[in-house]
């Protein structure tokens, strides 16, 4: 997932900044939930080389699951992904500004501003702080957090695309199949059936190695675009040389007032984040999905995996999840990350560990635009309220 960093100032309470992340991360996720199942179904179809998936493109996955499933099955598993990106953006932009500012004053000599602690916590508290900040600081502020968030809200994610791969009947679901207590139930199946609680945290490995550098990535360069971008602001709004200039007769200085007004530098910077971090995390992220698939049977060491996982995704066998993989009746699923990126690199080759980007990246901008814009205004209107 992409997100950004709250300034969490003296006078601003505590709970805006995980408001305001829960916030952007459901806005965000609902709006690309599509593109999320079309990217799940395209990296965990397994297919002998040579012969054709089921799934060749992203526009050809979004037809046959309409056609197939109906097109609410494009949302398929979506709001126990919403609990997920709640739980995960609201932690990660709660922790990343106190980490923030630790580093800050741990490596304030890596601040090309040479930013401080105190200059974090001044200026306006309805603003987002990753534009006075080192984009070295905030990588290592947005590694630190997406660790422990990514950490403590896996199990949603694992139950998220166990859920996204369900196939049947859209019509059967209902909300009360969604709710809290239903999904602490399929929770504890899973452990139940799967080998314990450690079954909740398989490919959390994996996860971390892919999505932790990832954010890393996603916050730095946020910093970085950002403050190119208000560099740029800084010269359309200033006249060195007195009125008259090029940018009076332009009004550069009203064109990027409406810009920040509408909060395109904070969605371009976000966007640019989203995609960096997406080519690094790619093929991390692929491994991660298809380690959450495994059955029990496979978890105890390399074995066969049928086309179906009996109850896996929770008390209601309406829920059965079935895996679609081609190619064969059975597939080898190894349990490890290595050994699962050397059968997919065997098996299809170097791309088959970039399955899934075009979605992955067509969603990266998107998400991450709406993330950071959503994110900006619901803080700006937490703080008012706090």
């Amino acid at each position: 997932m992409s997100s950004g960093s709250a300034a969490v100032h003296r006078d601003v309470a505590p709970w805006v900044p995980v408001a305001s992340g829960a916030t952007a991360g459901v806005v965000a996720r609902f709006i690309v939930a599509p593109l999320d199942v079309v990217k799940i179904r395209l990296q965990t179809q397994l297919h002998q080389a040579g012969t054709a998936p089921k799934y060749t493109s992203m526009a050809q996955c979004f037809r046959m699951i309409a056609r197939e499933e109906g097109i609410l099955a494009l949302w398929k598993g979506n709001l126990p992904a919403l609990y997920l990106y709640a739980a995960y953006a609201g932690l990660q932009f709660s922790l990343v500004e106190p980490i923030n500012t630790f580093t800050t004053s741990l490596l304030g000599s890596l601040s090309g501003r040479g930013t401080n602690s105190t200059d974090l916590q001044q200026g306006r508290s309805s603003s987002s702080s990753l534009s006075k900040t080192s984009p070295v600081i905030s990588a290592v502020s947005g590694f630190l957090a997406a660790s422990t968030a990514g950490t403590l809200t896996y199990p949603l994610d694992l139950l998220r695309t166990r859920w996204a791969l369900q196939a049947g009947q859209v019509q059967s679901y209902s909300l009360a199949s969604y709710s809290p207590t239903a999904l602490i139930g399929s929770l504890a199946d899973i452990a139940r059936t799967e080998g314990g609680p450690r079954a909740l945290y398989r490919g959390l490995s994996s996860a971390l190695i892919g999505t932790a550098p990832a954010a890393g990535v996603s916050f730095g360069c946020y910093s970085a675009v950002r403050q190119v971008l208000d560099a740029l602001g800084r010269f359309l709004t200033t006249s060195p040389h007195g009125p008259g200039g090029w940018r009076d007769t332009l009004n550069t200085a009203g064109v990027w007032s409406l810009a920040e007004g509408v909060g395109l530098p904070a969605a371009v910077s976000g966007a640019t984040a989203g995609v960096a971090s997406k080519l690094v995390s790619a093929p991390f992220d692929l491994i991660r999905k298809r380690l959450q698939i495994v059955t029990a049977a496979a978890s105890a060491g390399t074995s066969t995996m049928a086309t179906s996982i009996p109850a896996a995704a929770g008390p209601s066998a309406a829920f059965a999840a079935r895996i679609m993989y081609e190619g064969s009746a059975v597939q080898e699923v190894p349990r490890t990350m290595w050994a699962c990126a050397r059968m997919t690199v065997r098996q299809e080759g170097m791309r088959g560990l970039f399955r899934g980007l075009t979605p992955t990246l067509v969603k990266a901008v998107p998400a991450s635009a709406i993330t950071f814009y959503v994110y900006e205004l619901a803080f700006k209107t937490f703080s008012g309220l706090g």
